[in-house]
């Protein structure tokens, strides 16, 4: 544990910048060379890996994923990606071969308590069940409970993926979701550390493993570590993501402040 921490610690003091707000080339060489290593069995819109979505928040772009616990359906993303200025005033949901987007204002959500943004952690979940969704985005495999894997039984160098909307132009998207490929470099007990080269867009998008054919959700990505302190510095090629654990925590919350 000592040594996972003091390896987190030299990461975060290079400097850690938002994957949504940082500013990279879309010639990036190891992009394609990552996104050809992607594994066979996460075919998309399968249930062997999670169903994300394009999420466009004013002028910033991020992604999310579907998860339902106890029949309640959430979509999952990045805190930042609201908190951060410009502020987000409306967002909209787009799924991969979706005839349909969801628009909705982030103070109404709020208001009605349909937006949960954790106040410590770079996450925030909605409550779908209450919005108007549309059967396209109902019909996407939704991940569950029995599809997570808690931070602590995660083992440092393990292969994981990253899927997402990472923007690879001027407000230019692939036309499905991307997989990297990258391995737990850290874990300090609040932030798991990957190296895995992540792009603007990827943010809030689902990180997971696959054992045995199955996926399991461990995180959703927060941001880059730089080479430098400033925020926009160059990416380092390691990334920052929240466990799925403070998602569940936050879920939890959700319910309880709902009920009041």
């Amino acid at each position: 544990m000592r040594k996972w921490m003091i390896l987190s610690l030299v990461l975060v003091i290079l400097g850690c910048g938002k994957a949504s707000d940082q500013n990279s080339s879309a010639s990036d060489n190891r992009s394609s060379e990552n996104n050809a290593n992607s594994p066979k069995s996460a075919s998309v819109g399968s249930k062997q890996m999670p169903a994300v979505v394009l999420i466009k928040c004013d002028k910033k772009y991020g992604s999310g994923f579907l998860f339902k616990d106890n029949n309640q359906l959430f979509l999952v993303t990045a805190a930042h990606l609201f908190n951060e200025e410009p502020k987000c005033e409306v967002f909209q949901f787009l799924c991969y071969r979706c005839k349909n987007t969801i628009e909705k204002t982030t103070k109404d959500s709020k208001d009605r308590g349909d937006l949960q943004i954790h106040e410590t952690r770079d996450v925030a979940v909605f409550g779908l069940e209450s919005m108007s969704v549309n059967d396209e985005l109902k019909a996407l495999p939704v991940s569950t409970i029995e599809d997570v894997k808690m931070a602590a039984d995660l083992q440092l160098t393990q292969e994981v993926f990253v899927v997402g909307y990472p923007v690879l132009g001027k407000n230019s998207f692939p036309k499905g979701p991307l997989i990297r490929r990258g391995i737990v470099s850290a874990y300090d007990g609040n932030e798991l550390v990957l190296d895995c080269h992540i792009l603007p867009g990827n943010s809030g998008g689902a990180v997971f493993e696959i054992n045995q054919g199955k996926y399991k959700i461990i995180g959703v990505v927060s941001g880059i570590i730089s080479v430098n302190s400033e925020p926009d510095g160059p990416n380092s090629g390691y990334s920052i993501v929240e466990p799925i654990d403070s998602v569940l925590t936050l879920i939890d919350q959700y319910r309880q402040r709902k009920t009041k």
